[in-house]
């Protein structure tokens, strides 16, 4: 098929700097589909990570740019990536917790943290959009 090689170009290094590349330019690690070979990529490393095959420093550097290993890591990023527009929008991360969606899911972090059930890369990446762990409440 005209030379075409479906498999990665070169090793995992190359793919992991693409990988960060791609990070770099859109905040997260979540390749689409339509970039097949990264995509391809990354399902492989989720296979290699279940199958217990992928060494702790390569989990290590793929947790780092906060690497979704399942479904409920997507979700998660998809509402981190609102917060990120919440605060490009409004200057901070101080989403009113009775706003429907985004709201709930910033008290669940806060509760989660509290319990100590936050993994370190979603405690990493809040923080860096300036997430308050703390709210005081009004009193008057």
């Amino acid at each position: 098929a005209l030379g075409v090689s479906h498999q990665a170009p070169r090793g995992w290094e190359y793919q992991y700097k693409r990988l960060r590349t791609f990070w770099k330019r859109h905040g997260h690690a979540d390749v689409p589909p339509r970039m097949a070979d990264l995509f391809d990529w990354c399902v492989a490393q989720r296979t290699a990570r279940r199958k217990g095959t992928l060494s702790r420093e390569r989990i290590r550097k793929l947790e780092w740019l906060g690497f979704s290993w399942s479904p409920q890591d997507a979700l998660w990023m998809k509402r981190f990536l609102e917060l990120k527009e919440y605060v490009a929008e409004h200057g901070h991360a101080d989403v009113p917790t009775m706003k429907r969606g985004l709201g709930m899911w910033v008290r669940v972090q806060r509760l989660r943290r509290t319990r100590g059930q936050l993994k370190d890369w979603r405690k990493r990446l809040l923080n860096q959009v300036g997430f308050r762990w703390r709210i005081r409440t009004r009193t008057r």
